[in-house]
């Protein structure tokens, strides 16, 4: 990522702002667990059109992709340390 950042066009400065998202990152990836659930409850008690019940699933595939990324944090790095 911060390779393609600097192709970009952005600095070094970016990384700050990043560092600061990662460090709630856990937080902002709950809200969104909580959120879907909400939403397949609405949609599992209103009935909802086919696309939406798509967007949603994709949601809580890419939520759950972000679960396992945060919860294998360690294990992943040590992966791609020795691909290095």
């Amino acid at each position: 990522m911060p390779m393609v950042l600097m192709l970009a066009g952005l600095g070094g400065s970016w990384m700050a702002v990043f560092g600061k998202i990662a460090m709630i990152s856990p937080w902002l990836t709950g809200l969104a667990a909580v959120l879907l659930s909400l939403s397949w409850v609405m949609i599992l008690r209103n009935g909802a059109p086919a696309r939406i019940r798509w967007m949603v699933a994709t949601g809580s595939l890419l939520t759950l992709i972000a679960i396992v990324i945060i919860l294998r944090e360690a294990a992943l790095n040590d992966y791609l340390i020795t691909l290095m």
